[in-house]
């Protein structure tokens, strides 16, 4: 189990108004390609450049639809889950690529023209989707839908994936490595009803899955967003590699510590590597950046028990603070 350091990092707590006007919108890239495509494989190449530039803007999930090859590996894997995205955008052909709901045309050889995908960049969005999930064989996954201004209408869906972020394989079409490799559904392959909360509140979402045999445990995880079926347009989405968790907490995106069981029913448990004589403050704040509880804690023992028994379901952000530093991290209570 990974354990907590105190570093020296500035967060920041950002004070405009978000519930007026919404939350940072990540593209959404929906990647349709096949292993045994040549022409996939060339074009595949240059969108990965271009996305590449803009980690922190987009998420992207390649889907493997059965066109023009059925013996796809990937999609194998998982036929039933393939062809529901692909029946759904009525692809007849890779590779193509959607961003936000909207299949994007062909222009020449170039799959993703870079003035197509900046375009979607620097929007707001009135629901914000916060994914946790654990780590380990059997993992537990809480998707949380906040929203913020006016509540999307609509026939919306939450899509719950996981994906490999890496995977390497030497396919036939001669693609050695392959980006966010769909594997499957959590929430059912068309998703899940979404009937949005008031504005500041949340829909919670609570997911299982098992790290099957044939994925690489370090590279699972999972990819939620919320779209609307008539329409097509997709709100926004999420994992949890997400820095800005929230519109108000800025969270450290490293792996500086971990707390125990997350997400938790009761208690939680934080450990420390360290035993440097210290004195700190450990807030617990809700996802507006409102202060919840605080306790003064010794950094100079290995753990500190968290009682929760009484605080309502939901996302928390744990903040502990000493004169030279600052660590935060999230934690779901379910």
């Amino acid at each position: 189990m990974k354990k907590l350091i105190l570093l020296a990092i500035a967060f920041v707590f950002i004070s405009f108004d978000t519930e007026a006007q919404g939350v940072k919108k990540y593209a959404t890239l929906e990647h349709f390609t096949n292993t045994r495509c040549s022409i996939c494989a060339g074009r595949n190449s240059a969108m990965f450049s271009t996305i590449a530039n803009y980690p922190d803007k987009l998420h992207h999930i390649a889907y493997h639809p059965s066109v023009p090859y059925t013996t796809c590996v990937f999609y194998q894997h998982n036929t039933s889950g393939n062809n529901a995205r692909a029946l759904y955008y009525d692809i007849l052909g890779t590779p193509r690529i959607a961003i936000n709901g909207t299949m994007q045309s062909l222009v020449g050889s170039a799959l993703l023209p870079e003035t197509n995908l900046t375009a979607a960049f620097n929007q707001l969005s009135p629901i914000e989707v916060v994914v946790s999930e654990t780590e380990g064989t059997t993992r537990s996954v809480t998707v949380e839908v906040k929203t913020h201004g006016d509540a999307p209408v609509g026939n919306l869906r939450l899509l719950v994936a996981v994906a490999e972020k890496i995977v390497n394989y030497n396919a036939p079409n001669g693609e050695s490595v392959h980006h966010n490799v769909f594997r499957t559904f959590l929430s059912d392959n068309a998703g899940d009803v979404y009937s949005p909360a008031a504005s500041g509140e949340s829909v919670l979402f609570n997911y299982t899955y098992e790290i099957n045999a044939e994925w690489e445990a370090d590279q699972a995880y999972v990819l939620a967003y919320v779209q609307d079926m008539d329409t097509g347009e997709i709100y926004n989405s999420g994992t949890k590699f997400d820095e800005v968790l929230t519109s108000n907490v800025e969270v450290e995106k490293n792996e500086v510590f971990t707390v125990f069981p997350n997400p938790t029913m009761s208690s939680a448990t934080i450990n420390f590597t360290t035993q440097k004589e210290s004195k700190s403050t450990l807030s617990i704040l809700n996802t507006a950046g409102q202060l919840i509880d605080s306790k003064i804690i010794s950094t100079n023992t290995q753990a500190f028990d968290l009682d929760l028994e009484n605080y309502p379901k939901g996302l928390y952000f744990l903040k502990i603070e000493n004169e030279d530093s600052v660590a935060i991290k999230r934690l779901v209570k379910n």
